[in-house]
């Protein structure tokens, strides 16, 4: 939910570094879940987590998400 949010508010352009930590340490803890290794899982999730706040404090969507365009 944390990573899915810092994705609206534009992570991609304030905390870009942030953002791919969150995402890639989640998958990765998804990963060692299907094969069974908790603790593992468990190391790669305490990984994520801080990463993807620190993606959702770095992002206010008042600075960081995108903007249309408008044509007149």
């Amino acid at each position: 939910m944390t990573l899915q949010q810092a994705e609206q508010n534009g992570a991609y352009r304030c905390a870009p570094r942030e953002l791919a930590l969150g995402r890639a340490y989640a998958a990765f803890a998804e990963i060692e879940l299907d094969e069974g290794n908790l603790p593992r899982a468990n190391e790669m999730f305490n990984i994520s987590q801080p990463n993807s706040a620190a993606a959702f404090r770095l992002s206010p969507p008042e600075r960081c998400a995108p903007r249309g365009v408008v044509v007149e």
